[in-house]
């Protein structure tokens, strides 16, 4: 009878851990879809109307070309979406849109290097309505890809740069690398020939550049880069410890992707940087 009631209890408590294991994972599920903006209803982009009509903008103030200062009342001159002229008082064909700058001041369009679109494309229009041109989207997924083709095509967007999702080579199986990837792990390569294989592999997909992650080591490191080379893409993102600054400026890597590696890199060189020894650590620097 007790065996019974064991197994009875045993099996009522496996269904209600199941019930709340997958309950979670689906509440788990739909706060990333929330939080990365896949549950956002997308702006209907057919509202906005694009003219390719020859445009002016009069009495504007103009970004003077060593940026130090705002020129005044210029009148600028557009065709086929490149400007013409900029100029005090040039003849306006009777063909042109007019637009009264008056008050306001127009720049170059701004980059951003360093995007994380997630999966709203409301966050393209984001960036054009803040003056953002270009964007460097640098955990690049297949729908960013995508989203680059449809900006190519004419669709209103910033021009994208896509690179690939982190690339490591952290040895990851089982129930850590499904929650990894379920959250957008990067990618991981423990042998040099497939970490080869795989830079072609992107080439071929359409990438712009390789992501590297802090989590690789030199072999790995150093096969990417090399083969990066070959393919003539780009190499960004972390700076190893297993490479260092000294390493960096040989190995071919292109670009940092943020100045904290620096400074990660010389607490490396230094051998560790703590409380007790940061005053020797600043002698160091």
């Amino acid at each position: 009878m007790k065996i019974k009631t064991i197994k009875k209890w045993s099996i009522i408590t496996l269904s209600v851990l199941t019930v709340i294991t997958v309950a979670s994972f689906l509440w788990i599920q739909s706060q990333i879809k929330h939080h990365t903006g896949e549950k956002t209803e997308l702006v209907d982009t057919s509202i906005f109307k694009v003219s390719s009509t020859p445009l002016v903008i009069k009495n504007v103030s103009v970004l003077s070309t060593d940026c130090t200062n705002m020129i005044d009342s210029l009148i600028v001159t557009i065709e086929e979406g490149k400007i013409k002229q900029i100029a005090k008082n040039p003849n306006i064909p009777i063909n042109y849109r007019i637009i009264d700058g008056s008050g306001q001041y127009l720049i170059p369009g701004l980059v951003d290097t360093h995007a994380h679109l997630h999966r709203s494309k409301n966050d393209l229009l984001l960036y054009l309505a803040n003056g953002v041109t270009h964007i460097s989207e640098m955990f690049g997924q297949e729908r960013h890809l995508k989203w680059r083709k449809e900006a190519e095509e004419g669709a209103l967007s910033p021009k994208i740069y896509v690179a690939t999702s982190k690339i490591g080579s952290q040895k990851q199986k089982g129930v850590i690398q499904k929650i990894r990837r379920l959250f957008g792990s990067m990618h991981n390569y423990t042998d040099s020939e497939k970490a080869k294989e795989a830079v072609i592999n992107y080439k071929e997909q359409g990438y712009d550049a390789i992501k590297l992650s802090t989590f690789l080591n030199a072999e790995i490191y150093q096969a990417l880069v090399d083969e990066s080379k070959r393919q003539n893409l780009p190499t960004v993102g972390h700076l190893t410890s297993s490479i260092g600054l000294k390493g960096l400026f040989v190995n071919g890597q292109s670009q940092l992707a943020h100045i904290e590696e620096i400074t990660k890199a010389t607490m490396y060189d230094f051998g560790g940087m703590n409380s007790s020894n940061a005053e020797e650590y600043l002698e160091y620097l």
